[in-house]
């Protein structure tokens, strides 16, 4: 069963000149239920105007987006830093998403230790590493129990190590609370190791270029995946297929 349909979904902006520049050209897909979608493209090409667009923060120029049952999809963006607040600790920084309910607190402490950071409640953010201010901002998405969440590079401002233990527990939570994922990158490894399908991307303006399933099994790990046979074959095939847009 589909959760999200994207149809025919075109976005333009105006320039200082007033001519018109085209970001997405008629972009038509489907996310199924409790999937991980990766949309994957090089810099530049749309992936989160895209994303917004889902999100409900900006308008398309045409063409719609449906979303089961009015679910308003939560948003974990590249910069995690702009996206806590300083002056609150973890424990309020999760308590702000979740507005007048009574059991905000029990929520949010659950919330962080399912993300690993029960010990650090009191901490504030400008207190951790990039890495756990993430997982703050993961906390969010599982206190308000939102089915879908839309990741917006997530793992590109931190460290590779912490990146990879991240990628790993966030599958983990996925599967876990069987959410449903839409991840837009622009690094070839971390799609195909982090989804289970991925819709590459043109650039200028985007159209979908390819649209493949990640065939690596739900058990994945950072070393043994990465040096399988399949996992080479799926980067080689988008590395070439992204290559010709920049020709």
């Amino acid at each position: 069963m589909d959760i999200i349909k994207v149809s025919s979904l075109s976005k333009e902006y105006k320039s200082e000149k007033g001519d018109y520049l085209k970001v997405l050209d008629n972009l038509s897909f489907t996310v199924p239920k409790g999937s991980i979608t990766g949309i994957l493209g090089g810099s530049g090409c749309g992936k989160t105007t895209l994303l917004e667009i889902i999100a409900g923060l900006q308008l398309p120029t045409d063409g719609d987006v449906w979303i089961e049952d009015n679910i308003v999809p939560f948003v974990i963006f590249q910069q995690y830093s702009k996206a806590l607040f300083p002056y609150l600790n973890l424990q309020q920084n999760v308590e702000i998403a979740l507005g007048k309910d009574s059991k905000k607190r029990e929520k949010s402490l659950e919330a962080l230790h399912i993300v690993g950071l029960e010990n650090f409640f009191k901490y504030y953010p400008w207190q951790l590493s990039g890495g756990m201010q993430q997982r703050v901002c993961i906390a969010r998405a599982l206190a308000v129990k939102s089915p879908v969440m839309l990741l917006d590079e997530p793992f590109s401002s931190i460290d590779s190590l912490s990146k990879y233990k991240l990628e790993d527990d966030l599958l983990k939570i996925i599967s876990q609370f069987k959410m449903t994922c839409l991840y837009v990158t622009h690094d070839i490894d971390s799609a195909i190791y982090f989804s289970n399908r991925i819709i590459l991307l043109h650039k200028h303006p985007a159209y979908i270029l390819n649209d493949f399933e990640i065939n690596l099994g739900s058990l994945r790990n950072q070393v043994e995946t990465k040096k399988s046979n399949e996992f080479l074959m799926y980067r080689e095939n988008a590395y070439s297929m992204l290559l010709k847009t920049n020709e």
